[in-house]
This record gives C-alpha cells, sequence and structure tokens, in this order.
C-alpha cells in the first residue's frame, strides 16, 4: 500500500471519514518511529484529545462545605486585604448579629502596615487562626482593598480542603475565591463585605444564598428607579441563554492571577466579572488579556457587573465603557449581560463561585441550580 499524504487523507475525511480517525491517521503518517514510542502512552490514553467544555468543567467534582449556615452558628471576622476604620468593625458586628449569627475576630483586625491591614506574617496567621477555628463556621471578610493575593503561596498546603468552610466577601477577596477554585474545585462565596451597609436586596440576596435550602434559586435584577449616578445601566451585548459554573469575581484580580497557579479554571464557565475606577483604557487592556491568557472562546456565557466610576473624563480621548464593552465580547459568541446588580454598587447579589447556573439575557435574571454546601 502506498504512502498517503496528509492531503489525500484530509481528502478522505471530506468524504465521511470520521474526524477523530483522520486526526490520529495524520499524526501517525508524518511520524518517525521514536516520535511514535515517545507519544504512544497519550495517543492510547486519550489525553490529548480536546474536550467539550460541558466535559471539561465537571473533571473533578465539585468539594461542598458543611450547610447551610444557620441562626446561631459562627462567623469569622478578617481583614485579609486593607485596613479598617473602626466603624466598618461596627457595622461588619452589626451585620452578622442581624442574621442571627455570633462574630468572632481577634486583634489582628485593628492592625495596619502602610496600605495593608498588618504584615503578611500577621495577615496569614489571622486567616489560619480562622480557617482551623473548630467554632467558626463561615468566614467574611471585613474589607477587600489590597493584599489578598501576596497570600496565596503563603498558605500551608492543603488547608483550604482540610477547613472546610466557606469565606465571603468579593473584590480583592476574588483572590482566595479564584485560589480555592483552581486548587481544590472549592466554592466560595462572592457577596457583600461585613463592613458595608446591607440594602434590603443585598440582605435579601445574602440570606437567599447562605441560608436557603430551597433550590433553584432565581436571582432578580435589583430594581434601581431612578438609576444612581455612575452606576451602569443594564444592557445586553448577545442575547440568549447559557448554564456553567459561575467563575470570575474582580477583573482586575482575575486578570492578574493569569499565568499563576491560582488562575481559575474557565473552560465551560459562566464566567463573572466587575471593577471599580478603572478607565475604559484600563478595562479595554485587562479585558484583552484575559483574551490572550484564557480560552474565552469556551466560556458558556458572561454576566458582568457594575464597573463603578469607570468611565472617561469629560476631556479624554476614549472610548465609552459601554463601546469598550461591547467591542471585546461582542464577538465571543456566547450570551452577554452587562449591569447585572453585584460589583462596587449599594445593591449587589451573592453568588456561589463553583456551583452551575443559568444566565437568561433577555429575562436579565440569573438561577442557581444548586447549594454551596452538602447537608
Amino acid at each position: 500500500m502506498g504512502h498517503k499524504s496528509a492531503r489525500d487523507i484530509q481528502h478522505r475525511a471530506m468524504q465521511g471519514l470520521p474526524d477523530l480517525i483522520v486526526e490520529i491517521t495524520i499524526i501517525l503518517s508524518s511520524m518517525k518511529r521514536r516520535q511514535f514510542n515517545h507519544l504512544a502512552p497519550a495517543l492510547i490514553s486519550g489525553s490529548w484529545i480536546r474536550q467539550s467544555p460541558e466535559n471539561t468543567q465537571d473533571h473533578r467534582a465539585l468539594r461542598k462545605y458543611r450547610g447551610p449556615i444557620q441562626p446561631g452558628m459562627t462567623v469569622g471576622l478578617i481583614t485579609p486585604g486593607s485596613a479598617i476604620r473602626e466603624e466598618q468593625l461596627a457595622r461588619a458586628i452589626a451585620n452578622v448579629e442581624s442574621l442571627g449569627l455570633k462574630p468572632h475576630y481577634t486583634d489582628a483586625v485593628h492592625a495596619e502596615y502602610g496600605y495593608l491591614a498588618g504584615t503578611d506574617a500577621v495577615r496569614i496567621q489571622d486567616l489560619i487562626h480562622h480557617l482551623e477555628h473548630p467554632d467558626v463556621d463561615l468566614i467574611w471578610c471585613i474589607r477587600g482593598g489590597y493584599g489578598c493575593s501576596r497570600l496565596l503561596p503563603q498558605l500551608p498546603a492543603g488547608l483550604w480542603r482540610r477547613a472546610n468552610k466557606p469565606i465571603l466577601g468579593f473584590s480583592d477577596i476574588t483572590a482566595f475565591h479564584a485560589a480555592r477554585w483552581a486548587e481544590d474545585r472549592m466554592p466560595g462565596l462572592h457577596g457583600p463585605v461585613a463592613g458595608m451597609e446591607l440594602t434590603d436586596y443585598s440582605r435579601d440576596q445574602l440570606q437567599a444564598i447562605l441560608m436557603n435550602t430551597d433550590f433553584p434559586k432565581t436571582i432578580p435584577l435589583a430594581t434601581l428607579d431612578p438609576a444612581p449616578e455612575g452606576v451602569l445601566s443594564p444592557f445586553v451585548i448577545r442575547g440568549g441563554v447559557a448554564t456553567g459554573r459561575l467563575v470570575g469575581g474582580n477583573l482586575s484580580l482575575v486578570a492578574a492571577l493569569a499565568g499563576t497557579p491560582y488562575a481559575p479554571d474557565l473552560e465551560g464557565a459562566l464566567l463573572f466579572l466587575e471593577d471599580v475606577g478603572e478607565k475604559p483604557y484600563r478595562i479595554d487592556r485587562m479585558l484583552t488579556q484575559l483574551r490572550q491568557a484564557y480560552d474565552l472562546d469556551r466560556v458558556a456565557g458572561v454576566v458582568l457587573g457594575d464597573f463603578a466610576d469607570c468611565e472617561a473624563g469629560p476631556e479624554d480621548r476614549s472610548l465609552t465603557l459601554r463601546e469598550t464593552l461591547t467591542n471585546q465580547f461582542a464577538g465571543l459568541g456566547v450570551p452577554v449581560y452587562c449591569g447585572f446588580s453585584f460589583g462596587h454598587v449599594p445593591n449587589l447579589c451573592t453568588f456561589p463561585v463553583g456551583c452551575r447556573a443559568t444566565l437568561d439575557a433577555e429575562a436579565a435574571t440569573i438561577t442557581i441550580h444548586e447549594p454551596w454546601y452538602q447537608l
């Protein structure tokens, strides 16, 4: 039998030979014996085959925590990023108690070290203390700011998994959510920080995810009439319905983690992003980095929250924020909704990171299909 060229094999594929067999044949026909011996184990195992998003997102089981959170349980309050003011601590304690929960915190919440809430050593020891404390059921960050990503390499191996308790917060807390998802497939709670004032919407949505036992749970868009100044009016970039695991958070953090061991797996994900205080060209730069560092073509859908104070100045030569987001996402080929109720705004919902959810772009709803816990 004469040697078949790649062109011959491709011609046969046009006549109906299955694509998978064609790919294998092309590889083998152009391979020397030594190359074949080196590659044979991978060919036999099938590990080289590009899988569909539906399969790859679930290749490792979601590790759920004990739960749900119930009245009387203890909440650990921490400051893993920037320093706080005393009124933020007082508000955090009040928020915990208003949910029927008991606050627990150490003197570390008062620490300051420049723009950080204490040195790395102080903040990491306080985090470990709360992760290992037998009476703490939930860790609620008082503030984000900056500093969480500095702690990731210093955490003892396997601590997230052994602790088996969720962390609640957003903004800089994205670093913790991403790391737990990347390392151990463990969910996080992307929601309000403890030191902020909770609106009725924020409180209701937090309780619905934190304490609710009735799933699926549909999260509505917050009713804003009139819309506050600086809050992005919602709009649909691409319509449709998409289902995937909720992964994402603050755009600056997701972009900063690209190329690190803590970068989240976005394949087949329902990607959600928000940011604050970044001009459109910076948003564009970070989204460009995401497209180059992650395979965004394989996300199931995109939910963009509020991008507070991210418009260009009146004298700037710039695209608008809406134009920037549309340019980046319109060609993605999946449903994309912009302006959902999360981010640096008063009304923000709580997302269980890693849990399956469905975006309905036209209805402006997100339905959570499963809890972050197991009974």
